[in-house]
């Protein structure tokens, strides 16, 4: 099951969100409640929490503080920040962090329901990413010892066959770079599957938050080799990967004259619709309107 923690220092409002998420996820998620900020820390950390819904005004650190302390060990949490003030700052703090969304008491209902509910078809798709990882990397054919040991006395000197050995010795040095080779063409075909698997679940997630840290956490892998081998497949980086199939999928979407703009930029992946008009006119040389504009005319 999910593991959901509700970091919140009023009573009434922990127990309020935690019997709503209870009632309707009770079934998918383990859900469970912290007092402060130190305290969701903590069981954040020791239990793994999948999910926080994190409140900002806490006592001993604050939900910000709390927060970046619960990515930084495990970059595959994802948080929601519920709080009671408009404050640009934290809504600042809240991308930074890469929240899923970001709250305001009083939250309705069904809004953190549908939250919470969006984000839980994100982990379970992530869970299912990781596991078909891990599947590939147990196939990992393991790459032979590519020095092998000529024999030799114990007091170093070569012994009384080393000449006549001398031929099958390097046999032996063509079948050990011969075997090199097989393990590190199969090495280059798994890295190529790897990069393939990402690729089809950005296709299939786009929707979602996804970030290159989250992914080479998953994949086991440094930032810097993820972003080479990514580059050596598809010629782009990771990021414009991404980016590009957001992009490509909100132009089919803008076919749709019923559809919104903010409503589309939130359905491929970014919940503020200034950045994704922004990022759309970036790769497109004109704004969402425009470009709807331009179908309109065609």
């Amino acid at each position: 099951m999910l593991k959901i923690l509700i970091a919140e220092d009023e009573p009434l409002e922990q127990q309020t969100i935690k019997k709503l998420l209870e009632k309707h996820y009770a079934y998918a998620a383990d859900i469970r409640v912290a007092d402060n900020g130190m305290d969701a820390v903590s069981m954040a950390q020791l239990w793994n929490a999948d999910l926080v819904l994190m409140d900002i005004e806490m006592p001993v650190i604050s939900g910000i503080d709390a927060a970046l302390k619960i990515v930084t060990q495990n970059p595959r949490a994802k948080l929601i920040f519920i709080t009671a003030y408009d404050r640009f700052e934290y809504a600042v703090e809240a991308v930074r962090l890469r929240a899923v969304d970001y709250l305001l008491k009083p939250v309705e209902d069904e809004k953190l329901v549908a939250v919470v509910g969006r984000t839980i078809e994100e982990l379970k798709e992530q869970a299912l990413f990781y596991e078909q990882v891990q599947r590939m990397q147990e196939r990992q054919p393991e790459v032979p010892d590519a020095s092998p040991q000529d024999a030799r006395l114990e007091d170093g000197r070569p012994n009384s066959q080393a000449d006549s050995a001398a031929g099958p010795l390097t046999d032996c040095k063509k079948k050990t770079a011969r075997e090199g080779a097989a393990a590190e063409a199969a090495c280059q075909d798994r890295n190529r599957l790897l990069m393939q698997k990402v690729a089809d679940y950005v296709e299939k997630n786009y929707q979602y938050d996804i970030s290159q840290e989250v992914i080479c956490d998953i994949l086991n892998m440094s930032t810097g080799y993820f972003s080479k081998l990514f580059h050596q497949c598809y010629g782009v980086k990771f990021i414009d990967h991404l980016t590009n199939v957001r992009v490509e999928a909100a132009k089919s979407m803008l076919a749709d004259p019923t559809m919104r703009s903010s409503e589309i930029g939130k359905r491929v992946g970014y919940q503020s619709s200034s950045y994704f008009s922004k990022i759309f006119k970036q790769k497109t040389g004109i704004t969402p309107s425009e470009y709807r504009a331009r179908l309109d005319l065609d």
